[in-house]
């Protein structure tokens, strides 16, 4: 009896079908696994920097508010870095810009190292994440902390995109964003404008709450008052 078989040439189609399907389907495998890791990461630091806030107003029995807001960049930046085993400091940016690593907006503009959110007073956890302690003024009262939450070696080193702004307010660290305002009304609520100092500041609290933040990439065109 004669057995039928697939040919040579039905093989090689098949098998080049199924290269051009994973292909199309592999980067998109890729990216979505990447926004989740980068998900996990910030969810992971933001857990951190509100157990470290809460014992730090343990130990210094006043408000978080008034302990990080009454001192300097480079003071709050001492006194986190105790609660954090193993860091780094990165004052001035150093550990990263000697190697020519540069860090971006949410919209692609590049961020001078001592930008007012994301200052100059930074340090390296354990893990390889870098914190940076930012700004407090009059109007937006509350001192700023800044995480790349996969550090500054791996890419892409952009706000809203792996790094990420929260706000220390009364006894509270809150994500940027939404209810929280970080900056001036028409940039901290995570728009995409080109020239814009600090474009994706306000995407913290987007990546926290939207599905698939991250993986799409999507902001808002226009400003709108309170969450969205």
């Amino acid at each position: 009896m004669c057995k039928k078989a697939f040919t040579l040439a039905e093989i090689l189609i098949t098998l080049g079908i199924i290269g051009v399907v994973a292909a199309m389907t592999l980067p998109v495998l890729i990216q979505k696994y990447k926004a989740k890791v980068i998900l996990t990461q910030l969810k992971k630091s933001y857990a951190e920097i509100q157990n470290v806030s809460n014992s730090i107003l343990n130990d210094y029995g006043d408000n978080i508010f008034n302990i990080v807001t009454s001192i300097d960049n480079t003071e709050a930046k001492n006194i986190f870095m105790k609660y954090y085993p193993g860091a780094v400091d990165c004052q001035n940016c150093t550990c990263y810009t000697s190697k020519g690593i540069k860090y971006e907006t949410y919209s692609g503009k590049s961020i001078s190292c001592g930008n007012y959110y994301f200052g100059l007073s930074q340090f390296l956890t354990k893990d390889g994440r870098l914190i940076s302690i930012g700004g407090y003024n009059d109007t937006y009262a509350g001192r700023m902390i800044t995480v790349d939450v996969n550090g500054p070696f791996t890419k892409p080193n952009a706000w809203g995109r792996d790094t990420f702004t929260f706000r220390i307010t009364e006894n509270k660290v809150a994500p940027c964003g939404g209810r929280t305002t970080c900056s001036n009304p028409f940039n901290y609520n995570c728009r995409k404008l080109p020239d814009d100092n600090y474009s994706g500041i306000g995407c913290t609290y987007y990546a926290l709450t939207k599905p698939d933040f991250l993986y799409k990439k999507y902001y808002y065109e226009d400003y709108t008052t309170g969450e969205m």
